[in-house]
């Protein structure tokens, strides 16, 4: 038995078969269009975490005796890559917070609970609402008196021994960070943007 087409069957399966291309090639397509934008958004997320790393700060404590410029004291200095935006900082002397009416104020007081020789150390440093730029350093106590180094010295340890200091930071994602060094209270305030 011999099988034949007719001339009118050949348009019907080339129409079916056009038509069955034409259905896949576009399933083919969509699918291909969704894997592309979902490794796009990927990308997306990956590129946004890599920028927040880039400018994230990290701020660290140091006391240190500097003999560049005969400066000794204890303060902050920001190790990361990007600048912080500082919301708030807190002084305590062996655990309990110490809180004056302006930033100056409460290290003055501070000075004046620890007996430091008025004059004999100078304050510096950071204030809320100030920005920290990537590596740069701030001194909080500090004495640059060239001739009175040893006694400088001695009473700047001696703070450091019962001093603490909080300090909330965010970079410029609002991505917020603490450090507390010292004798800071065990119950720390919350820091957020």
């Amino acid at each position: 038995m011999e099988f034949k087409f007719k001339e009118h069957d050949w348009s019907k399966v080339t129409a079916i078969v056009a038509a069955i291309t034409a259905i896949v090639s576009v399933v083919i397509s969509t699918v291909s269009l969704i894997n592309t934008n979902e490794r796009s958004l990927e990308q997306i997320e990956l590129t946004r975490e890599h920028n927040k790393l880039s400018v994230k700060p990290i701020i660290t404590t140091f006391f240190r005796l500097n003999p560049n410029i005969e400066k000794i004291g204890l303060g902050f200095e920001n190790r990361g890559f990007g600048p912080a935006k500082i919301k708030e900082i807190k002084y305590s002397i062996d655990g309990e917070w110490v809180e004056g009416e302006t930033p100056l104020m409460t290290q003055r007081l501070v000075a004046k609970k620890l007996n430091i020789t008025p004059g004999l150390i100078g304050f510096g440093g950071l204030k809320s609402g100030s920005i920290f730029r990537s590596e740069e350093e701030k001194w909080l106590f500090f004495s640059t008196r060239p001739g009175s180094h040893e006694k400088s010295y001695n009473e700047i340890k001696s703070l450091s021994k019962h001093i603490g200091i909080y300090v909330c930071y965010c970079s410029f994602y609002e991505e917020c960070s603490t450090i507390s060094d010292g004798k800071v209270p065990k119950v720390l305030p919350v820091c957020s943007n």
